[in-house]
């Protein structure tokens, strides 16, 4: 048993060298070294990478990791995650680089911050007067207007509120026209940007780039003053449709044509779907449903584009279970157990999850097969149970 002790917990062949101050996990440099460089290298997205415990998965800080770590491993994941990395598209007219959300001036002082707040405040009354028929901001308005200022003031004053929050509730309040992209709504888009900026939490901008992708999906170039869409990264923004109705049409276009590269387009639409957080398009050629954005983070069912929920999922493999052993105890010993293990109520819970399992189960099972698959798959998780055990014990000795 001392000798399980004094050995690395990846390896178990190379004795410890160290142990990690939080959990106390023990590694050899070399296995450690390899499981950090790994995790740096197969970083993806916008959001920061977390190096964890590879044995109890705790969040490790950096400064805990990076005395075990190479230096060109630490390098490259300060490059990878810098704090405030911003969505970008590619404009194809000049070869330059459009920014949804440009890095806040960090070295700004908080009273600036809130003068600026201000400052913001009075542009957004006067972006309601213009756009309300009678010159005066409606009492909808003027409510979302006051509730603005107190915020505006309580910022100033250090309070709770944070500007990710105040612009949330503007973003809910205030109505926005993103298909027509009338001058008001630039208007609008330039007030948000000015106001997201304003934040110098990395994590909460990185959120607040993507809900301004989300509104604003128009953005010109700086370089060249050509439209882009965000959310596509088409060249031209499509005014009055989304981007998968501006896909089809040039589809349509482009296969009338005798140019154009219609394959490309074929694969992007049947092969993309827009984040239903970030509103991104996102590609997925194979793989589970359970999709990761790259760009927000957001994890998603493909199918149904709904949030993923793994205690939704859990709770309905749970009860597969149960009536899998149900179904199991019935088939062994149909007169005594039919009608001890359900109570009415249970009756019904069974029925309706037997009918969300069925619309999961392959229609090659026929209800006379279903006895003896439920029985085949209890077998095979015995067999599955039993190598398992067989081969931790022949490891021990």
């Amino acid at each position: 048993m001392d000798y399980w002790l004094e050995r690395c917990s990846i390896c178990f062949d190379h004795r410890m060298e160290f142990c990690l101050q939080p959990c106390r996990d023990q590694y050899c440099f070399e296995c450690f070294q390899r499981y950090v460089r790994e995790v740096v290298n197969n970083s993806w997205g916008l959001s920061i990478t977390e190096v964890k415990c590879p044995v109890c998965m705790d969040v490790l800080s950096q400064y805990e990791w990076k005395q075990y770590a190479d230096e060109e491993t630490v390098r490259r994941y300060d490059e990878y995650n810098k704090p405030y990395r911003a969505f970008s598209r590619h404009c194809h007219a000049c070869d330059s680089e459009i920014n949804a959300l440009e890095a806040p001036d960090t070295d700004l002082e908080h009273e600036h911050r809130a003068e600026a707040l201000v400052a913001l405040c009075d542009r957004l009354e006067a972006h309601l007067r213009d756009t309300s028929p009678t010159k005066e901001p409606d009492a909808f308005s003027g409510d979302m207007l006051k509730r603005f200022r107190a915020d505006a003031k309580n910022f100033a004053e250090g309070g709770s509120v944070g500007i990710g929050s105040m612009f949330a509730y503007v973003a809910r309040r205030r109505r926005i026209n993103v298909r027509m992209q009338s001058a008001r709504d630039i208007e609008a888009n330039a007030i948000a940007v000015q106001l997201c900026r304003l934040e110098i939490d990395a994590s909460v901008w990185r959120d607040l780039q993507f809900r301004v992708v989300s509104l604003f999906p128009k953005t010109r170039c700086g370089a060249c003053s050509k439209d882009i869409c965000m959310q596509c990264g088409e060249q031209t923004h499509h005014h009055g449709a989304t981007c998968r109705e501006y896909l089809e049409r040039m589809l349509i276009r482009r296969t009338r044509s005798t140019g154009g590269h219609i394959d490309d387009l074929r694969w992007k639409l049947e092969h993309s779907k827009p984040c239903p957080n970030c509103r991104v398009l996102i590609d997925r050629d194979d793989g589970c449903n359970r999709v990761d954005c790259l760009y927000c983070g957001h994890r998603f069912c493909w199918i149904c584009t709904e949030s993923w929920s793994e205690v939704s999922d859990g709770r309905v493999a749970m009860a597969g279970i149960r009536i899998v052993l149900q179904r199991l105890t019935q088939c062994t010993a149909p007169n005594s157990a039919a009608g001890s293990i359900d109570a009415p109520r249970d009756r019904l819970q069974n029925r309706q999850m037997e009918r969300t399992m069925a619309a999961r189960r392959p229609s090659s099972i026929t209800k006379e097969s279903r006895p003896r698959c439920v029985r085949a798959f209890i077998w095979m998780q015995l067999v599955t149970i039993g190598a398992l055990t067989t081969t931790v014990l022949i490891f021990v000795q």
